[in-house]
């Protein structure tokens, strides 16, 4: 219930003292909820990761998650959950339990934080699979510092790079201009951001794509 206890209440009971709640969701114990200002919180059963801040403890009270993002909507399922937020256009997250591939992140490991899934099955929300037949790639990963992207294609209308790390704040963003084709693009990684998992955000004219890396 997000009451900040386990006891079971029969009458209507608040949740917390805020009155900015704009929609939630409900799972097979546990519950999503998103605030007016576009912030996530989170609470109840997490022993599959469900919750999505990065540990597998139940919480009794709404706890936020993905700060920095602006969230739209959320779904809980049994063990798993999903969102949307209106990033670049508008992004689809899932988390918790992926043993049937019920995340779409393209395996059945689980995430105990939100991720981002890739591929031409769960491509970011209102991006074009046109995106997928430009002929460029994103290398080394994993990766130390300096990240390379390279097209023979229509890398002019590459516009936009950004970076966020696994809990979808922003990084970095770099904006591209007058590119020709048949160019590399090397994009230094922030010397302060930790070791673990990013995304890449690469935003052409008329398409938006996600692609994960690893910083060692």
């Amino acid at each position: 219930l997000g009451i900040g206890s386990t006891t079971n209440a029969n009458s209507p009971t608040q949740v917390g003292t805020a009155i900015n709640w704009r929609s939630v969701s409900m799972g097979f114990g546990h519950s999503l909820g998103v605030k007016t200002d576009n912030t996530l919180w989170v609470w109840g059963l997490n022993g599959n990761g469900q919750l999505g801040d990065g540990t597998i403890i139940n919480k009794n009270a709404p706890l936020q998650i993905g700060t920095g993002i602006t969230w739209v909507q959320t779904s809980a399922g049994t063990y798993h959950s999903v969102a949307t937020t209106s990033s670049g256009g508008g992004q689809f997250w899932s988390w918790g339990l992926n043993s049937s591939g019920q995340a779409g992140s393209g395996s059945t490991s689980p995430d105990s934080t939100p991720v981002a899934p890739t591929g031409k099955s769960c491509q970011t929300i209102l991006s074009s699979l046109d995106f997928e037949t430009k002929n460029f790639s994103v290398y080394p990963n994993p990766v130390n510092d300096v990240l390379t992207i390279n097209s023979k294609n229509l890398i002019s209308e590459i516009t936009t790079l950004t970076i966020f790390d696994s809990m979808g704040k922003m990084i970095q963003t770099n904006i591209l201009n007058n590119l020709n084709n048949n160019l590399s693009i090397d994009l230094k990684i922030p010397t302060n951001s930790a070791k673990g998992l990013y995304f890449l955000q690469i935003k052409q004219a008329n398409a938006i794509q996600t692609i994960k890396f690893i910083k060692n």
